[in-house]
């Protein structure tokens, strides 16, 4: 994950979890003929901005998180802190996350995956995955699910997911399990939002 600075017309869109953090999507050293308008995700890790890079899948771009690895990134956190903190909310955001791997997975046709996806554990502290590596990216999780400390929260992972089969499906309109997957990534990020805003204590 890499901080960095950009400037405002590089930004193709701009969006925010409920408290605020940001998610920007850039078009900086867009690959050609690439199927979404952007490449690069500028993402709010708490008083900065670190970028990834992300693509549908290996077929679009040589680098980049694809849509599989970062469902599985979200599948992961979002079980651990389901674990620790147990909600009707959050085992509905993961029931839709497992749907949206399983079109997504469809929607691949056997398509392998060229990186392996790498996730670090901090035993020590109260929420267990803290870093994920994918090729040659990297990101830092929040460990605070709401994100009350540094680093990237699931429902900012869940934005950056909308975001990417929100404009691949404007390019492949007749792609149902595309369509399939951005419709429970969708869900999964309403359920989440919801869950952020309850007062602390709250396993609605």
């Amino acid at each position: 994950m890499t901080m960095i600075d950009i400037s405002d017309d590089e930004i193709i869109v701009e969006r925010r979890t409920g408290k605020g953090r940001f998610v920007l999507f850039c078009e900086t050293d867009l690959p050609k003929d690439s199927l979404i308008p952007w490449w690069s995700v500028v993402i709010d890790i708490g008083g900065d901005g670190a970028a990834i890079l992300v693509r549908l899948d290996e077929r679009q771009a040589d680098q980049g998180f694809t849509a599989v690895a970062l469902i599985r990134i979200a599948l992961v956190i979002g079980e651990a802190d389901n674990e620790r903190r147990p909600s009707v909310l959050a085992g509905e955001c993961l029931r839709h996350l497992r749907k949206a791997l399983e079109a997504e997975l469809q929607r691949r046709e056997g398509l392998a995956e060229a990186e392996t996806l790498h996730l670090d554990r901090e035993s020590s502290h109260g929420f267990a995955w803290l870093h994920a590596e994918y090729g040659d990216g990297g990101m830092t999780l929040s460990a605070d699910p709401s994100g009350n400390e540094e680093g990237v929260t699931l429902e900012q992972l869940l934005i950056v997911l909308d975001q990417l089969y929100l404009d691949a499906s404007r390019r492949l309109p007749g792609d149902g399990r595309l369509a399939e997957a951005g419709v429970h990534v969708g869900q999964a990020l309403r359920l989440e939002g919801r869950r952020t805003l309850l007062p602390a204590g709250g396993r609605r």
